[in-house]
This record gives structure tokens, C-alpha cells and sequence, in this order.
């Protein structure tokens, strides 16, 4: 019996590496939050808002695949500068090269278009290399809602309100 097609799941926000640095909580004063309005282009009736600050939109560029369920860890440091963000990174059993660049306005609206592509960890399995392309688009809204902070998400019409950069409801 075939093993089942490995399947690569909708990017992750971009959060990874910005999960663990310290610009996350240390806004400039004039680094006011607004709200995002983000949305995949394969899906645009399933937007989810974010309550970001600029670290954390400079952040969205950072997009990093989740492969099968897991997400996919990098290997070395990123190459990246204002437009283009390149990172290899692995789960357990798949390598993966993930590569974006950012059109459009970042201060309101841009979309991040990420091209990945995979290949089995273990050469020696004749599983197949696989490629995924997604474009998000991302818009400006204004001011974040009442109590939320930089982090806070939903998905439209949602009532629970999650923290992006580390996962408290």
C-alpha cells in the first residue's frame, strides 16, 4: 500500500522568529499597534485580524511552512533584508527551502507571496520533492480593539481572542 502524499498546510504567520526576540516587547513610543486585516489569496473569505506593532508586521514576511502538522524548524540563520526573506528548514522527516518577498506599502497594505519547496530528509526514500506557493494579503485597518495587545488574533466573526506570539486565549 502507497504511503499517504505529504501534505504542506497553510503558512503559519510568520511568528516563528519573532517569537523569541525581544523587539516584540519593546515598542517604540511611536510604534502604535493597528490592526490587520490578513488574509491568504486562496481564501479570502477567512481573514483573521492582528493587533501588531511594526517588529511583528516586519515579522510577517518571516513566513515559515507547517509540513504534515509540524512546524518546520530552520537550520541556520535566514537571509533577509527589507523585500526578501530565504530560510532552510526541516521537521522530522521533510527539508524544505521557504522564500518570500513583500509587494505593495507596508506601512497599510502589501501582499507577502512565499514559495516553498520540499524534498524527504532521508535521500534514500523515494518519496517525492513537493513545491506550495501562497500569497497573503495583508491591510491596515486602524487602532486595535479595546483591551486587545500586540499579538492578540481572531478569525472574523470569532469570539476568542489568541495571543499569536505565545498562544494565551
Amino acid at each position: 500500500m502507497p504511503a499517504p502524499a505529504k501534505s504542506v498546510g497553510v503558512l503559519a504567520l510568520a511568528l516563528p522568529l519573532l517569537a523569541a526576540s525581544a523587539a516584540l516587547g519593546a515598542a517604540v513610543a511611536s510604534d502604535v499597534p493597528q490592526l490587520w486585516r490578513v488574509e491568504a489569496a486562496e481564501a479570502p473569505q477567512s481573514p483573521v485580524f492582528i493587533c501588531a506593532n511594526k517588529p511583528l508586521v516586519a515579522g510577517f514576511l518571516q513566513a515559515l511552512p507547517e509540513i504534515n502538522g509540524q512546524p518546520c524548524a530552520i537550520l541556520e540563520a535566514p537571509k533577509q533584508d527589507g523585500t526578501h526573506f530565504i530560510a532552510r528548514c526541516r521537521t522530522t522527516d521533510t527539508m524544505a527551502v521557504a522564500t518570500s518577498q513583500i509587494e505593495g506599502d507596508q506601512t497599510k497594505a502589501f501582499s507577502v507571496i512565499t514559495h516553498v519547496a520540499t524534498r524527504p530528509a532521508d535521500t534514500t526514500k523515494a518519496e517525492p520533492r513537493g513545491e506550495f506557493e501562497q500569497r497573503r494579503n495583508y491591510r491596515a485597518l486602524g487602532a486595535c480593539p479595546s483591551g486587545w495587545t500586540v499579538g492578540d488574533s481572531a478569525a472574523a466573526g470569532a469570539t476568542t481572542v489568541t495571543n499569536a506570539t505565545n498562544g494565551a486565549s
